[in-house]
């Protein structure tokens, strides 16, 4: 088991290694956010700017050893990371209308590329939430609110090039389906709680069918999908 001490927060990792006699090992960083990699059985972690260690970096983390294998600093704060399917590509962003994003390839530990995603170049548009496109690692879904906190629409992005094609549905929460061109949206903004399938196609996204409600209640709530079945951060 792996601790890592965030600003008011324990974030715990069971990263598939064996639990030490001593108990719990700790590494003295405060994340702002962190993914398991399985690709590379690694911790990526976002260190936030008052971190005493790597300070407003994003940092490799091997789980056996509590090792550092690499850093990069970013000239912003990180609110949010997500990994691609393959284990390549990092998304970081962080706060601030438009949101910067970054696109870090992680085996060279190098920043591929930076830009501001908008939704239909609208320049309030904050970035809610990213998802990787599965066998597309360049490839996103992002969904946005403007600087108020009024949804926007989701869009998704072929590099730093918006698609033709977007949703307007409220998908503020994104995840990857069960099959590559298929994403769930979850309307965590307001109290319709309801859920969306999204298609991925060349041109962009598109809705498959109606938005499905209770399923999931509560504003802001976590969703995986696992062997073909949804779950909601309230056991649903």
């Amino acid at each position: 088991m792996l601790v890592l001490r965030c600003a008011a927060l324990i974030v715990v990792f069971c990263a598939l290694i064996h639990a030490q006699p001593e108990g719990a090992r700790t590494l003295d960083i405060r994340v702002a956010d962190a993914v398991y990699d399985a690709v590379s059985a690694r911790i990526v972690a976002a260190v936030q700017p008052n971190s005493p260690q790597f300070a407003q970096t994003v940092v490799i983390i091997d789980p056996a050893d509590l090792s550092i294998q690499g850093a990069i600093g970013l000239p912003i704060a990180v609110r949010k990371i997500k990994l691609s399917d393959d284990g390549q590509f990092l998304y970081a962003w962080g706060g601030g209308v438009p949101s910067t994003l970054f696109r870090i390839h992680l085996p060279s530990m190098q920043i591929e590329a930076e830009y501001s995603p908008t939704f239909a170049d609208d320049p309030d548009s904050y970035m809610h939430d990213l998802v990787p496109i599965p066998g597309r690692p360049r490839n996103v879904a992002i969904s946005f609110t403007d600087r108020w906190g009024n949804w926007s629409g989701t869009a998704m992005f072929a590099e730093d090039r918006r698609l033709a094609k977007t949703v307007t549905a409220s998908t503020a929460t994104l995840l990857a389906g069960p099959a590559p061109d298929v994403l769930y949206g979850y309307n965590s903004l307001t109290t319709s709680f309801t859920v969306s399938r999204l298609q991925v196609t060349d041109d962009g996204l598109e809705r498959l069918g109606e938005s499905l409600g209770g399923m999931a209640w509560g504003f802001h709530r976590k969703l995986a999908v696992s062997r073909g079945l949804l779950y909601g951060a309230n056991g649903t």
